[in-house]
């Protein structure tokens, strides 16, 4: 890599005496050595002082050694060479030895007692050299100082400046950004070196130690070594910058047709297209670089050098005292800053983190060296499951060497409809046997499970055992993630044999629905064969994917950070869903909160979840609000007072397909501790209730039917208790924790309170839509002498929290 690696910080030491790799020639004399002019022939009045000079400690010479001698030699040799050549003149020849004097003779000689004056004389010289030389070394870095933190500060604006100050980093993924940031970087590593040696080094360690300066010191040290190391850790990232551009600008699609999906039949191979050559006497653009092991390798190696200075960074920071810096020397503003830096440390700890476990199962994911293939599931939320919708279509992506290789939408009845007719069709699972209505199970009903890798799991399953591919991982998409991205790429057309449809992201479920549920719609006939996607009535879906699948080859560097962007965003909102069988990448989602798992703790939570059976469209017409009015007592027990109103207003029948019903089948999960109170509003149809018997482990559940009219409301109201649910960590640190969940692609809203044992006003008043998780998180303080402790904890029971 070029760049011997970071330092390791030691966090118990002074940072005053960790020493940096990587300072190369910035600090104390070889800094200094560096910036001399060389050496020249003394003058002739240079020689004559030097000769005056001459009988000097050599000390004295090694003591002034770092400094700038405006081009004189600083070597005490050579001082006494020119001492001799002064003393002998022009032609060099040395003095005459002469005898010295002893006894009365030395006593009488007159030039005795001048030679004493000009002895004591240059004593106290030295004396004074040796007293002055330490406030005058740290005047001198001190000056220095200045100088470089004012280049420093300087070379952090401009970078603030050119990082995109939300949004995508992917903005910043340009050319003519990276060069100006390479700029930038090493002007910043530059002067944060020459601080932290400055800072670190001579006089300045020494004042380290004495009361009154050296915690003031060791702050600005840690500081300086911290930005040095933060600074290194850019560059890293930054050089790699321009291998990641080319890699970006040679596209993450592979050409070529996509294979046949199994139960469709696979149509004409478009011929490909040719391949431009170079005109005679031009040289032909080299290949992009793909991303491949080798390439890879070097860019993990990188990134992994660049987090450890970032771990270096942060150990070295985490000795920074704000309160011993004083405020004259430090503006408001920059204090202000450098809290915050502090204060994020451990969120910008864990980011770090994060990135280095995900580029160690970069490989695996992206199928550098082994194909990595994943199940597409598109999912119709107006038909409301468990996991955001009903499989109507998918695909399996395979990625080989970062490029998606290219592959189609298809109609799941393709896949579910011939191996039911073959074998009887696949068996419920057991959890859901009881209220399940239809005699029939199939991929396309995979996803009832209250936490998608269990649905992810049992698709993976069902895709195999229908005749599909191995695959290791799935991906649930709902319709308003694919309008997030339209709404940054554009409308995509699809070239009917008689007209061509623009879809952008207001008509986008519309259209799908139009071509879809309505056989006069179906786009069955005038294809070519190449066009013959899925069956006639799926045809537009499978159309749409391939159009939107070609948009996104031509993206620029900022459209693709655009589309990132609003991928994390439709991941936060469970519209994607991603479950990977890789154990460790699974995990890395889990702890960031985007496994879309049920809640399991610890701490409270509610999960609300519907799947509409009523063999319509209706889903879109139906909105539920939640009211939850909880509270906490003086001993940890939450208690929930929830009520869940239905309302279904059909706006447009045509687009209901179906009866002018509402259907579903609903389900409410509290912690396994959770004892119900008080419950109405279930009907019991068919004998379907389930009241405290939970098809999810370690879940209380409570479920039942839900029906209604066309125009009509429906409300529930349930209340239930959960003690212990102040959480204390190993610090004593408590807190009552609350998860309230979204379910995927549902049109819901939230009104919650939450109030706390002192009977005041609502520690959480919350009132909105609930488009994704809602997180309450509540300090709690113990009111009990000696503390509060938790259930089976030595020394007691839990007791009094507000």
């Amino acid at each position: 890599m070029g760049r011997p690696g970071p330092a390791k910080a030691n966090p118990n030491a002074n940072p005053n005496a960790n020493q940096h790799a990587n300072q190369r020639a910035w600090s104390d004399g070889t800094r200094d050595q560096r910036a001399k002019k060389p050496a020249q022939t003394p003058t002739r009045g240079e020689r004559n002082r030097a000769a005056e000079r001459s009988a000097a400690p050599a000390a004295v010479g090694r003591l002034w050694a770092d400094e700038p001698t405006n081009g004189a030699a600083s070597s005490p040799h050579d001082w006494n060479d020119s001492g001799w050549r002064g003393a002998a003149g022009a032609k060099g020849r040395r003095p005459p030895v002469v005898a010295p004097r002893r006894g009365i003779a030395r006593l009488l000689d007159k030039n005795y007692w001048t030679r004493q004056k000009a002895t004591r004389a240059a004593v106290l010289s030295i004396l004074l050299i040796v007293l002055l030389a330490c406030p005058l070394d740290a005047l001198v870095r001190f000056v220095r100082i200045g100088f470089e933190a004012r280049g420093a500060l300087q070379h952090v604006h401009n970078i603030q400046t050119l990082l995109p100050a939300s949004g995508s980093p992917f903005a910043a993924l340009n050319a003519d950004t990276l060069q100006k940031l390479k700029v930038e970087l090493t002007g910043a590593e530059h002067d944060f070196a020459g601080l932290r040696g400055d800072l670190s080094g001579g006089s300045l360690a020494v004042a380290g130690h004495i009361p009154g300066v050296s915690s003031p010191m060791r702050s600005f040290a840690a500081l300086a070594a911290g930005a040095d190391e933060a600074a290194l850790g850019g560059l890293d990232i930054v050089n790699n910058g321009d291998m990641l551009l080319a890699i970006l600008k040679g596209g993450f699609f592979a050409s070529g047709s996509a294979p046949p999906l199994p139960g469709v039949t696979p149509t004409a191979t478009p011929k490909p297209t040719p391949t431009a050559t170079a005109k005679p006497g031009t040289t032909p653009t080299p290949p992009p670089p793909q991303l491949d092991a080798k390439t890879f390798a070097t860019l993990q190696a990188d990134f992994t050098d660049a987090f450890d200075h970032f771990d270096s960074a942060f150990t070295y920071l985490g000795n920074v005292d704000p309160s011993t810096i004083p405020s004259s020397l430090v503006k408001p503003q920059q204090m202000a800053q450098i809290q915050k830096l502090l204060n994020d440390l451990p969120k910008e700890q864990a980011l770090v983190a994060q990135a280095r476990a995900w580029i160690n199962v970069m490989p695996s994911l992206l199928g550098i060296g082994k194909p990595n293939s994943l199940l597409i599931e598109l999912m119709d939320r107006s038909e409301m499951r468990a996991g955001g919708g009903f499989i109507g279509n998918y695909g399996v992506m395979t990625l080989s060497d970062g490029k998606v290789q290219p592959f189609s939408l298809s109609d799941t009845y393709l896949l579910d409809v011939p191996f039911a007719k073959k074998t009887g069709g696949a068996q419920v699972p057991a959890e859901y046997a009881s209220w399940w209505p239809f005699q029939d199970f199939g991929l396309r009903d995979s996803n009832l499970y209250p936490s998608f890798p269990e649905s992810a799991q049992l698709g993976m399953k069902l895709l195999k055992q229908e005749g599909g591919p191995d695959v290791q991982g799935v991906v649930a998409v709902t319709p308003p993630a694919i309008g997030r991205i339209l709404g940054v790429i554009g409308s995509v057309k699809v070239q009917m044999p008689d007209k061509t449809e623009t879809v952008g992201p207001n008509n986008l479920e519309f259209l799908i629905h139009y071509y879809q549920q309505t056989v006069a719609n179906n786009p069955g006939t005038g294809f070519p064969p190449g066009d013959q996607l899925s069956d006639p009535r799926k045809r537009f879906t499978a159309l749409l994917g391939r159009a939107f699948m070609e948009k996104l080859h031509g993206l620029s560097t900022a459209q693709l950070g655009a589309v990132v962007q609003t991928l994390i965003e439709s991941i936060h909102a469970r519209d994607i869903q991603i479950y990977l069988s890789d154990k460790n990448a699974e995990m890395l989602l889990a702890a960031n909160g985007d496994d879309s798992s049920i809640a399991h703790g610890p701490g409270d939570g509610v999960t609300i979840v519907d799947a509409n059976v009523g063999v319509n469209k209706g889903s879109q017409f139906v909105t539920m609000k939640y009211v939850d009015n909880v509270t906490v007592d003086d001993k940890g027990t939450a208690t929930h007072n929830l009520s869940i109103t239905y309302t279904f207003n059909v706006t447009n029948k045509s687009l209901l397909f179906g009866p002018d019903h509402y259907l579903t089948y609903l389900r409410i999960y509290a912690p396994a501790s959770a004892h119900l109170t008080h419950i109405e509003g279930f009907q019991n149809m068919q004998g379907d209730d389930q009241i405290n018997h939970s098809d999810e482990p370690d879940r209380q559940m409570w479920g039942g039917y839900v029906y209604m009219l066309d125009h009509t409301s429906y409300t529930l109201k349930l209340s239930w208790t959960v003690p212990n649910m102040v959480i204390q960590d190993a610090n004593g640190n408590a807190q009552y924790y609350l998860d309230f969940q979204h379910q995927p692609g549902s049109n819901q809203s939230l009104t919650l309170t939450v109030s706390t044992p002192n009977g005041k006003t609502p520690g959480v008043n919350i009132n909105g839509p609930l488009t994704k998780d809602q997180i309450v998180d509540i300090p709690m303080t113990c009111l009990a002498s000696p503390p509060c402790l938790l259930p089976g904890s030595p020394g007691g029971a839990l007791t009094s929290w507000q």
